[in-house]
């Protein structure tokens, strides 16, 4: 069978504890929505595993997290900084000119857990 990558990002203000708690509720709703089995989601991860790792960037955190996960295996939670100026695929107009533009990052500077597995599909 196979695998995909699965991530996702939570407010670094959620304590450790807590944020067990929400990837337990998170894989709960994957199992419920996408079966017990080979679904790809992050229900197929062996729980959550929080490293005391710590990224100026969420592209760091990102690239560690991919080179790290392994199928099979509990889902791996690191520290960085959202330093995205914009947000890749979102649009908003300007209304100075109505042109379209990226999206300022409203998290700009913020703390983040960043969640990442490799799920089997």
């Amino acid at each position: 069978m196979g695998a995909s990558y699965c991530e996702m990002s939570v407010s670094r203000d959620m304590p450790a504890a807590k944020l067990k708690e929400h990837f337990a509720n998170v894989q709960d709703q994957d199992r419920y929505e996408n079966g017990h089995s080979y679904s790809g989601g992050f229900g197929m991860a062996d729980g959550l595993s929080i490293k005391p790792n710590e990224f100026a960037s969420v592209a760091e955190a990102q690239k560690w997290l991919q080179a790290n996960c392994q199928k099979w295996e509990a889902a791996l939670a690191v520290t960085a900084t959202d330093t995205r100026e914009v947000l890749v695929g979102w649009k908003i107009k300007d209304p100075d000119s109505d042109a379209m533009i990226d999206k300022p990052n409203p998290n700009h500077g913020a703390r983040l857990w960043i969640i990442g597995a490799v799920c089997s599909s």
